[in-house]
């Protein structure tokens, strides 16, 4: 669940300070906190800031820069490196002190961002001010100590004064990109012209060096998801106005296309992507015209920062992480080019207009059918009543139940841990179980650290209704790996081995990996079932497995909804499948056992067909969450093609059905499973493999 926590910066200058609001909110939800607090004075902060600025202009990097602007010039050129690392860090420093002051009336803000905010979830900070001095600040750098803490956060700038506007709605197969290349002198933007071709499922239109009236005439005349600019561009504070250099002989401003661009935001325009300098006035400019959200450069970007930037960008975001993540990791990618390239960690940045939501890759495409193993529409989210989120299932010797309940309450000789490498604990479940387990379970951990990816390790249950507490690592923030189906399965897999191993005969987990390490509720479910239903069918010690739905404040109920349900279809067809193979399994050794041989390579081939597209149905769900119904179930619906071989069934004759009284008795749960099957897939069956007898 993504949060939104809006600060927003009221009436005061520099040298009183500024009052400020902060609200919190559940994406999509009313603000269900809100908190007011005060920014105290800080009268040198603003010359600090604009001597960096001159200094950082000074270093003359080869840079994406149209007309020059006046700058402050009272700094040191002497030594410019050293004049604007040495600036840089007297500005972190006063940022850091005006965010930690105890003085000023900041404290309540920062208190409640702690209380309120799960490091699991996402967060979007959104800055609000209408005050061109307070834009310009690097306000990360202020929340620095928060976005430490908070790795699923980011910033974004946003206007105070908005008008709620209606979305436009558009249904396209691809992502509709116009991406215009401006004048090129100094620059090198075939990089940024390979990443653009490059997006998946993708339409991109080039633009380059284009006259005026051929720029007007395509946001006028067509729509488009996505408008990209490389180039020379730069911004006039004073009089609210950015240029764009769009050929050798042209600058405009964007007031000079204005009911272009409108045009093109109402034909369904989301997002601007502006990969030049200096674009805090080309941002504002365009959320005034209700664009969703931009992501600019703040100052001078060298050439070689602005094809990083857009390289990390385009594949995070395609990727399906969402805009604001994506620009974080792009950012914070930067960091190893700060060498050369002092403070590019500071450029880029998000300006969000308050009434719209984040994207993501896929919102920009058309919605496919109706999903076969998720609920509908996210923005409609299905929520089953709580008491209805309980699953009992018979596997083997094994009862597997799925439940709506607190896991910190289960009693199991084993309960599961969601965690990092360093077993922080510090979020979600995970802090749960400290809370309730104790300090004696977090210093028994704390001698485990490091672990490695899919590493188990294993320490008393403290306080908990366990006999040990297992702690699967399943992130690893410093290296930002991400999250796996394959790695969720492993964990799972050991976690039921060594529970095998030692005798245990329950275990407890969560839903693993759905919060912090961003796997899907569909793909957790699936990661987790495949590895639980095979251990089950062989013998195991174990003879309770529970998946506990865990609630906790600020996690949406439609998520735990989406695992449970993923979970119930999955079995469903899982089981359908089961019983497919087991009756052909029977049917071969009827006919084995008659030697009618060319019946019992018939049915063979037919179970080594439905082994490969059970293997295709569980690749397609692990690997495209998207598939449609139709799709999701063609592998299902091809295995009852296999034996849909006559239109008119008549009633079985007295030897088929005979045939059938005498299927092998061993396995008792196989004739409740046939039993339970419509009687015309049997007779179907029967009468096919009576038909190929030779």
């Amino acid at each position: 669940m993504t949060k939104l926590a809006v600060l927003r910066l009221g009436q005061g200058d520099f040298d009183q300070g500024f009052a400020v609001t902060l609200a919190i909110a559940e994406e999509g939800f009313p603000p269900y906190t809100e908190v007011a607090g005060h920014l105290a004075a800080s009268p040198d902060l603003l010359d600090t800031y604009r001597h960096w600025k001159a200094a950082y202009w000074a270093l003359g990097h080869v840079a994406r820069l149209g007309a020059p602007q006046q700058q402050v010039t009272n700094v040191s050129t002497a030594h410019p490196w050293q004049t604007c690392s040495t600036l840089a860090d007297q500005l972190k420093l006063q940022l850091r002190n005006w965010y930690s002051s105890e003085q000023s009336g900041f404290k309540p803000i920062r208190e409640t961002l702690l209380q309120e905010l799960d490091r699991s979830e996402e967060v979007r900070l959104l800055i609000q001010t209408d005050d061109p001095q307070l834009r310009s600040l690097p306000w990360h750098l202020l929340f620095e100590p928060f976005l430490e803490r908070y790795h699923r956060a980011e910033l974004a700038l946003s206007p105070q004064n908005y008008n709620k506007i209606q979305p436009a709605s558009t249904s396209r197969e691809k992502v509709k990109i116009l991406a215009i290349f401006g004048c090129s002198t100094g620059l090198e933007l075939d990089s940024d012209r390979r990443q653009l071709s490059q997006l998946p499922n993708a339409e991109v239109q080039f633009l380059v060096e284009p006259p005026r009236h051929k720029l007007n005439d395509h946001l006028w005349e067509q729509g488009w998801d996505i408008l990209f600019f490389a180039g020379h561009s730069s911004s006039q504070p004073e009089i609210g106005q950015g240029h764009l250099r769009i050929n050798a002989k042209d600058t405009i401003s964007l007031e000079q296309v204005k009911y272009a661009l409108r045009k093109s935001i109402q034909n369904g325009l989301k997002l601007a992507i502006f990969n030049s300098c200096d674009g805090l006035e080309l941002a504002r400019a365009l959320v005034n015209l209700h664009l969703p959200q931009l992501i600019v450069m703040r100052e001078p970007v060298p050439d070689v920062v602005a094809q990083a930037f857009l390289k990390h960008f385009l594949r995070a975001f395609s990727s399906g992480d969402s805009l604001y993540l994506s620009v974080r990791q792009a950012r914070e990618k930067l960091q190893s080019l700060e060498k050369d390239f002092p403070c590019a960690t500071w450029l880029p940045v998000i300006c969000q207009h308050p009434a719209f939501v984040p994207l993501t890759w896929q919102s920009f495409q058309r919605p496919k059918a109706e999903t076969f193993f998720r609920p509908p529409a996210k923005s409609i989210p299905i929520e089953l009543p709580v008491d209805e989120l309980v699953m009992v299932k018979r596997v083997g010797n094994t009862t597997v139940r799925v439940q709506y309940c607190d896991i910190t309450q289960l009693e199991a000789d084993v309960i599961v841990s969601s965690d990092d490498i360093h077993l922080s604990m510090g979020g979600g479940v995970s802090e749960a179980i400290l809370l309730a387990a104790g300090e004696v379970a977090w210093e028994e951990a704390r001698r485990r650290v490091p672990l490695k990816l899919g590493e188990i390790a294993i320490t008393t249950a403290g306080h908990l209704k366990a006999r040990q507490l297992f702690h699967a690592a399943v992130l690893d923030y410093q290296q930002q790996t991400q999250t796996t189906v394959d790695l969720i399965r492993s964990v799972t897999r050991k976690c039921l081995e060594i529970c095998h191993a030692q005798g245990f005969q329950s275990i407890a987990l969560p839903a693993l990996a759905t919060g912090t390490a961003g796997l899907s509720p569909e793909q957790s479910a699936i990661a987790m079932m495949l590895e639980i239903l095979p251990h089950l069918n062989q013998e195991t010690s174990l003879r309770r497995v529970t998946i506990a739905l865990y609630s906790r404040q600020g996690l949406p109920h439609h998520i735990l909804t989406r695992f449970y349900l993923q979970v119930s279809d999955f079995l469903d067809n899982y089981s359908r499948i089961g019983i497919m193979k087991d009756l052909l399994i029977e049917l071969e050794a009827i006919y084995q056992g008659q030697r009618l041989e060319a019946a019992a390579a018939i049915a063979l081939n037919y179970r080594e067909q439905l082994d490969v597209l059970q293997e295709q149905w569980i690749h397609e769900l692990l690997q495209d969450q998207d598939v449609s119904e139709r799709e999701a179930a063609q592998p299902v619906q091809r295995v009852q093609q296999l034996f849909k071989v006559m239109q008119n069934l008549s009633t079985p004759s007295p030897e088929l059905l005979k045939m059938m009284q005498n299927l092998p008795a061993r396995p008792p749960e196989l004739f409740k499973m046939i039993q339970n099957l419509p009687p015309e897939k049997i007779t179907t069956i029967l009468q096919w493999i009576q038909k190929e007898r030779p």
